[in-house]
């Protein structure tokens, strides 16, 4: 019965914003980005309905169902006032994130990957869309020459807050170490600016929420002096490999987040393998695992990488990772990621 109820409250908000947001578009001549960025932020607050469900079919019928409304709608735009007329699948990226992070956070227990991560798409990507509409004089990033310096600083403060928040109020401890939460969400600030810059066709829609909450619940979790180390020489490497033109922006994204991946589930020594191949490359490039492959595809000099190779290298090694961390007693699943 109380899944009913989720599922009832969960349309009804959604049909009231759509409705809304109609409206906007109607008295506004036509779907604008008010009406766009509109929808775009008021759908995120959807994630403090989780709390309503206690299955998880409940918990992902809503997105998934919306994935399929919205690739619908995309193709015969059925709901004009959310639609663009290019050919962005950021509505479509948008409901995938809701079921991914929805579904991934309700399995782990982990509220803050949800939150952290839908929050900050919803109000940051959609508060920065507005806010560099309107100051968008200064746009400083040779990579993204469309996005203003205004929407990056908005994305940021946005990220800055929602992960504090989401912290101390949902992660027991947090009240108590108010240094390490603020480290965290100024951290994730800064990343969560860059995946912003780094989407194309709407793309980031499905980086930024992912990257941010991934982030702020593996740092919070499994965070260490020694994890903060490990991140600053990876990004040392990746921005040299970026100036050398071994590797794509959204490469970077992936990259960093496959090395967050591997530090937290897996062990050290297997993000140490993977650091020392970033800096070694063809030196030690015998040596042939997943992880280090990623450390490969910046390292060789047949064209920058993007993302996609940079996932298609690293995915072994991280789904290995990702079950040990289900099957704790199971080592040889880290050996298998090395090898």
């Amino acid at each position: 019965m109380q899944n009913i109820l989720g599922l009832a409250w969960s349309m009804a908000y959604i049909v009231l914003v759509l409705i809304v947001a109609t409206l906007v578009a109607k008295f506004s001549r036509g779907a604008s980005e008010s009406s766009r960025k509109l929808v775009h932020i008021l759908v995120g607050n959807w994630v403090f309905l989780i709390p309503l469900f206690t299955d998880l079919w409940a918990v992902v019928l809503v997105p998934f169902t919306f994935i399929i409304v919205n690739s619908l709608s995309l193709k015969y735009r059925l709901i004009a006032a959310m639609e663009r007329s290019d050919d962005s699948l950021g509505t479509v990226y948008y409901a995938i994130s809701m079921f991914v992070l929805s579904g991934a956070a309700f399995v782990l227990k982990w509220p803050v990957l949800a939150y952290t991560g839908l929050l900050t798409m919803a109000y940051g990507d959609g508060l920065a869309a507005i806010i560099g509409g309107r100051w968008a004089k200064a746009r400083p990033f040779a990579f993204a020459p469309q996005r203003s310096l205004a929407g990056s600083l908005t994305v940021a403060v946005v990220a800055f807050v929602v992960t504090a928040l989401s912290l101390f109020i949902l992660e027991d401890g947090a009240p108590s170490a108010v240094l390490t939460v603020l480290l965290i969400a100024l951290l994730n600030a800064v990343l969560s600016a860059f995946i912003e810059l780094t989407g194309k066709r709407g793309s980031d829609n499905l980086s930024l929420p992912v990257g941010s909450g991934l982030f702020a619940v593996l740092a919070w979790r499994f965070g260490s002096p020694g994890l903060l180390l490990y991140l600053l020489l990876a990004v040392l490497i990746l921005a040299i490999a970026f100036k050398a033109h071994a590797i794509t922006p959204d490469g970077i994204v992936a990259a960093l987040l496959t090395a967050l991946t591997l530090y937290t589930l897996g062990d050290v020594w297997i993000a140490t393998a993977l650091l020392l191949f970033f800096i070694l490359g063809s030196g030690v490039s015998k040596l042939k695992n997943d992880s280090k492959r990623l450390a490969e595809t910046i390292q060789e000099g047949d064209g920058p990488r993007n993302w996609k190779q940079v996932l298609c290298n690293s995915l072994p090694a991280v789904a290995l990772v990702w079950m040990h961390y289900f099957l704790p007693g199971q080592r040889f699943l880290l050996l298998l990621a090395l090898g």
